[in-house]
């Protein structure tokens, strides 16, 4: 056995989620502290012992976790204003409107947030159960000791090499519908990526990307169910042009499509087009692309703020980094956005949602948390007709909706389903306005708006219906019982 522990010594750790930067990162993600040993590394002088331990560490597998108890993490933090960054003098030291900003007096000020969450004085530790560090071992006690934070600077730890480590209270889930969250983690390779991105603190410095992904659940037994479409959620903003409604859904979702899967090459094409290279469509959970609007609010109206970019729940770390590869291809190269065309001539600007405090729509979370409850943001589309006589078209919708629930892998049915052309959420049109989603025949299909109560938790995205990866079907967590 061989366990990395730490304690954080201010009693909170203080880390923001890189996928909604208003709420805390919790658990830690098993990469932020794989980050902190080679931070640890290259300010001890890059000593290649201990470059070869780190080399170690990225290919010993992903680890158990184990973290304290702590109490339902809090996601408003306060606002605080901090000074902006420093500002260059100009040339010969002459000092302009923009430098004398940098006086106490006149310095900008904006607003963060600092996300954190209370552990207490709990130790936290990775475990690998069956990893034997070897000769690595004094390299490795050297680093964790070296280490003085784990996040924000402000979250001060001490860390060490432990031999009898706490319990575990994560895993990495063997069971899909056990999934309950995803964490970064370190693979063969991660080392050389930092150091390339990194890049000494020099001009070629970047954002390093943020790594695989792995699913966790927890060691003891879950009841979270999951569906093939609960996978990651990469949020782009709408920062230009027209303002859509969610009527415009599948003009919209189409163009995004389009703009990325054209970048993208072999198995990448596939999954960001739903198409095979014959052209048939794909028998595999792959990306969908979801409106993302502001509804079920007291003044929601319906308009959209973004898009979203669903990965498909369980893609390989190869699939999900030549996704990410496409997706930053599609961005033009000095706008760094990327332009929907709309049918009227206008278009509809989209750049990454990057921002500390972004709208709750725009929240990953927003969409991905467990509820027993959901309803529609945009309407199922049923995947048959129902026969002209048919006595109870409504029956014959929730029955569709109990199987759509199969196709997407659930494996919990819904208690109550209630069907309806109208909305069940403030902001969200009627049934009758977005257009019928063509089919082969040139027949259409009813589109109705579905309220659906579990009872177990179920984690979202959650799409269901015929045009679920084209951003119908989309259903939103709610807390409160919604009548209709």
């Amino acid at each position: 056995m061989f366990a990395i522990a730490w304690q954080y010594l201010v009693g909170r750790a203080v880390a923001a989620d890189i996928t909604d930067r208003s709420r805390p990162e919790w658990p830690p993600h098993p990469d932020r502290i794989f980050q902190a040993l080679v931070a640890a590394w290259g300010e001890r002088g890059r000593h290649a012992e201990e470059r070869a331990a780190l080399e170690w560490l990225e290919g010993a597998g992903r680890p158990l976790v184990s973290t304290p108890e702590v109490d339902d993490v809090d996601p408003d933090a306060p606002k605080v204003f901090v000074p902006a960054n420093d500002v260059k003098g100009g040339r010969c030291g002459a000092y302009g409107d923009a430098q004398l900003k940098s006086l106490h007096s006149l310095r900008l000020h904006k607003p963060r947030k600092f996300p954190s969450t209370v552990v207490g004085d709990g130790v936290c530790a990775l475990i690998w159960p069956d990893a034997d560090c070897g000769t690595h071992r004094h390299a490795l006690e050297r680093l964790a000791h070296a280490v003085t934070y784990i996040g924000h600077s402000s979250a001060l730890v001490r860390a060490w090499l432990e031999d009898e480590p706490p319990t575990p209270r994560w895993r990495p889930a063997h069971s899909q519908a056990a999934e309950v969250v995803q964490l970064r983690v370190a693979e063969p390779g991660r080392l050389a990526v930092l150091c390339r991105d990194y890049a000494d603190g020099g001009p070629a410095w970047r954002r390093p990307s943020p790594g695989p992904w792995q699913a966790y659940e927890l060691a003891s037994r879950t009841r979270t169910h999951c569906a093939t479409t609960s996978g990651r959620l990469v949020v782009l903003r709408r920062c230009g042009g027209a303002v859509p409604t969610l009527g415009q859904t599948l003009v919209l979702t189409a163009a995004l499509r389009s703009a990325i899967s054209g970048h993208a090459i072999g198995h990448a094409r596939e999954l960001l087009s739903g198409h095979s290279a014959n052209g048939e469509p794909l028998d595999i959970p792959h990306v969908a692309y979801v409106p993302l609007a502001f509804v079920g609010a007291e003044h929601a109206d319906g308009h959209l703020l973004g898009l979203g970019v669903l990965l498909p729940r369980g893609a390989s770390s190869g699939d999900e980094l030549a996704i990410h590869a496409a997706l930053a291809r599609s961005f033009d190269a000095e706008t760094d956005t990327i332009e929907l065309p709309l049918p009227d001539g206008r278009t509809c600007a989209l750049a990454i949602e990057d921002r500390d405090l972004p709208p709750v729509a725009l929240r990953s979370t927003t969409w991905a948390r467990p509820s027993r409850t959901f309803a529609t943001a945009t309407p199922i589309v049923l995947d048959r007709q129902a026969p002209r006589r048919h006595r109870d078209r409504d029956q014959f919708a929730v029955d569709a909706i109990v199987r759509a629930c199969k196709l997407v892998d659930l494996a919990i049915a819904p208690r109550e389903v209630r069907v309806t052309d109208s909305p069940f959420l403030r902001g969200a049109p009627h049934a009758a306005a977005f257009p019928a989603l063509p089919t082969k025949h040139g027949g259409g299909r009813r589109h109705v708006h579905v309220w659906l109560r579990f009872d177990e938790a179920v984690r979202g995205p959650l799409l269901l219906g015929a045009g679920r990866y084209r951003g119908y079907g989309l259903l939103v967590p709610v807390r409160d019982e919604v009548n209709s």
